[in-house]
């Protein structure tokens, strides 16, 4: 069975987001389980992290990843 989506949560603001699994990155018992994107238990993944920079922006009312202009005087 493939998976394309899981729930990730964020310890210190204390939120849980449905995100998507983009790939896996480390495994430390196989490196077989990382060429065949095996998910199991203490793999590393790459998860897509929109929801979490829409849920950033919309508590703080700030971008990420933008910088601020700065003004000439």
């Amino acid at each position: 069975m493939h998976f394309n989506y899981s729930n990730h949560f964020v310890p210190s603001p204390a939120i849980t987001r449905k995100t998507r699994v983009l790939n896996v990155v480390y495994n430390s018992t196989n490196n077989e389980l990382v060429r065949t994107n095996t998910l199991v238990k203490s793999g590393i993944i790459q998860i897509d992290a929109a929801p979490f920079k829409a849920w950033y922006e919309q508590f703080y009312g700030a971008k990420i990843g933008s910088k601020k202009s700065k003004v000439k005087p």
